[in-house]
């Protein structure tokens, strides 16, 4: 293959490894919400601008106790602050993860769909020969690449131009 970015296998045991982690992850957090789209909107949401005030106003409270109001908590305040901080930390964390997830996805359905795409041009190359094995298999992956059929000639020709290209390069290797 031309280029190969992505080379790991995913054994059983990595994959129980993670399974397992992920849902220690998941057990921990037992205690967080699933909101629905009516539950986001009607909440209050603190942005970035407004962390700097929730923290000024918790150390006035913490600091002059006869202004909070009977029906506030101090307890209750400082721990849903603690936990939110806590949790955008772990948020960031997580998004680069799933971001890092997504992108090595990407390429591995890259390289695996450009190593299909390969296999197929040399399939249809050794049917176009008259094997028939060969012909049963460009049929059957044919219904595949139908954008790439006679409807699309252009994109045909410019995606068989890359597939010989890259089948040169290889055969180079």
């Amino acid at each position: 293959m031309p280029t190969n970015e992505i080379d790991f296998e995913i054994t059983e045991e990595k994959d129980k490894t993670i399974n397992q982690l992920v849902d220690t992850l998941t057990t921990e957090l037992n205690f967080l919400k699933d909101l629905d789209t009516a539950g986001r909107r009607g909440i209050s949401k603190m942005g970035r601008k407004n962390l700097d005030l929730v923290e000024r106003t918790f150390q006035h409270a913490e600091g002059n106790p006869e202004f909070i109001p009977n029906f506030t908590s101090l307890s209750e305040f400082k721990k849903d602050f603690d936990l939110s901080k806590w949790l955008r930390k772990l948020e960031k964390k997580l998004d680069l993860l799933s971001d890092k997830i997504k992108d090595t996805a990407m390429l591995a359905e890259s390289e695996s769909f450009l190593a299909a795409r390969l296999f197929y041009g040399s399939v249809k190359s050794a049917a176009g020969a008259g094997n028939e094995k060969a012909e049963g298999i460009a049929r059957d992956l044919a219904v595949h690449f139908k954008k790439y059929g006679p409807k699309n000639t252009e994109q045909a020709r410019k995606n068989q131009k890359q597939t010989e290209s890259q089948e040169n390069q290889t055969a180079k290797l």
